[in-house]
């Protein structure tokens, strides 16, 4: 596979959904109550006022509390990681001779330094994804 190709793949895993649509029973079945859903406002506000309620008590709790600024964290990290696994792609592969405005060359380094530390997470975050939970 080429260095392109794997870098794209590494950025696509991180992501917290399967990294390819894939046409099974279970992905008929979404599109089909997609299609018959209808959005209400009481709707929209039942869940408002849930997801408050649930954001209340996980702020009582610091192990919780601990998680929800790693949603954060995990956000800056997925947005770093589809940056530098992009340019270490493609500079790998001898498309980029510099690197864009804004890219960090140490991350870009990182990537590259530990490809087959993030491939062995990209797999194991692709078996999550792959299996159903439902």
């Amino acid at each position: 596979m080429s260095p392109t190709i794997c870098a794209f793949a590494l950025v696509v895993s991180l992501l917290p959904t399967p990294a390819l649509v894939q046409q099974s029973a279970t992905g008929d079945r979404d599109l089909k109550e997609l299609a018959t859903y209808a959005l209400t406002m009481d709707t929209v506000n039942k869940i408002d006022r849930a997801m408050q309620a649930v954001a209340g008590e996980l702020k009582k709790d610091p192990k919780f509390a601990e998680q929800m600024n790693l949603a954060s964290e995990l956000d800056a990290l997925k947005k770093t990681l589809v940056q530098a696994g992009l340019a270490a792609g493609l500079q790998k592969a001898g498309m980029l001779k510099e690197l864009p405005a804004g890219t960090n060359p140490a991350n870009v380094k990182f990537v590259l330094d530990h490809q087959a530390d993030l491939q062995q997470m990209q797999q194991k975050w692709q078996a999550l994804g792959n299996s159903d939970v439902r």
